[in-house]
């Protein structure tokens, strides 16, 4: 069984300015987009029969009022990164296609065990909220998309992790994964860093 979903979103966030330490602050407005392509297929091959590959395509630009990168931007001193919709967009003008996620999950014991690898955010098992996980279709602020205390939210890293459902309200999950955060000082993710 294949399926293939996608979605784009075009956006707009203005915000008013006044006086930032004794300057007229710059606008923080701006507009942008985001696209994905979601492509998932269940093998009818023995051995991998109850198994998934999923692969998610992005292409997108702009940051919207949130990350504005000028010095008297009200941004860079009042806001804290709340907004979600830019999260997977490169800076400037790039368009460009980029594969953030790709990963193979096997189902065992009639779906009660899964085991998931390949490249993917860490928030697949450590934060799964059915009702405040899609930042384009729900919430925009951060705190009600993803736990803020979690560090690496906005990393695709290769990982291995394992979900056991013994009952339907009770999910264990365990994640080993790769991250970059140790090495982003003098990068512009050093301020976003959690310790």
């Amino acid at each position: 069984m294949k399926e293939i979903h996608g979605g784009a979103l075009l956006y707009y966030q203005g915000s008013q300015t006044d006086e930032l330490d004794g300057e007229k602050a710059n606008s923080p407005s701006g507009a942008g987009f985001t696209a994905d392509l979601e492509l998932t297929w269940k093998p009818a091959l023995p051995l991998v029969e109850d198994g998934e590959f999923y692969v998610r395509i992005h292409a997108g630009s702009g940051t919207g009022a949130d990350r504005g990168g000028q010095p008297n931007n009200p941004v860079n001193v009042l806001l804290a990164n709340l907004n979600t919709i830019a999260d997977d967009n490169t800076g400037g003008d790039d368009t460009s296609l980029k594969l953030l996620e790709a990963h193979y999950t096997h189902n065992f014991f009639n779906e009660t065990l899964s085991v998931t690898t390949g490249k993917a955010k860490n928030l697949l098992f450590l934060d799964g909220n059915g009702f405040a996980n899609n930042d384009k279709q729900q919430f925009v602020g951060k705190p009600f998309v993803n736990n803020s205390v979690l560090d690496s939210e906005s990393e695709y890293t290769p990982l291995i992790g394992a979900e056991f459902k013994p009952m339907e309200l009770l999910a264990l999950s365990v994640v080993g994964t790769s991250t970059s955060r140790p090495y982003v000082e003098g990068t512009p993710l050093e301020n976003t860093a959690k310790s």
